[in-house]
């Protein structure tokens, strides 16, 4: 399969797969942006290749002044934590639920995983400083549906579709396949 192969949707190309079973996680040769997960579940018995997801340029500059020198940043998403999902849909209509909102930017390495306090007018995307560290291979998904959830630092947080792919990119970079 070659890299030009497959159908580009915003920062990730879905190339067909004729095998089902068993779902793999391979690299390929070109760098960081060669990984490929094979996600199993798709209509009509189809599988689906992740590949190239590129993390955002802004999201990564601000990101790495919190991390260790010299730390690559392979995955970047932002996510937002609340007593319950009901406050987003508050915020969303009102906005008077904002700042009971916690807006968290998550940055990814080969070595760990960092969380990053976010300020919350900026929705998460200027991360202000670091909340905590987990283990690299924590499972952070799946997710799926507007808002996936998943679980950092034992609180609930809920991430946008727009971001699903790099936490899918994520979990397949660390050996998880669902």
């Amino acid at each position: 399969m070659g890299a030009g192969s497959g159908i580009f949707i915003g920062r990730v190309i879905l190339t067909p797969n004729s095998l089902a079973w068993p779902p793999a996680v391979s690299r390929l040769g070109f760098g960081l942006q060669g990984w490929v997960c094979v996600l199993p579940r798709l209509r009509h018995g189809m599988t689906s290749q992740v590949t190239h997801v590129t993390p955002r340029k802004d999201l990564v500059e601000r990101s790495a002044p919190f991390l260790p020198a010299g730390s690559e940043i392979r995955q970047v998403f932002i996510c937002q934590a609340a007593p319950s999902f009901v406050f987003f849909l508050i915020t969303y209509l009102t906005g008077l639920t904002m700042f009971w909102i916690k807006y968290r930017c998550v940055a990814v390495t080969q070595g760990a995983i960092y969380v990053l306090e976010s300020s919350k007018l900026s929705g998460g995307a200027k991360p202000q400083s670091l909340v905590g560290t987990l283990p690299r291979h924590t499972q952070l998904g799946p997710v799926s549906g507007r808002w996936g959830q998943v679980n950092l630092l034992g609180e609930r947080h809920w991430v946008h579709k727009r971001f699903h792919p790099d936490v899918t990119a994520a979990d397949c970079q660390a050996g998880f396949t669902n």
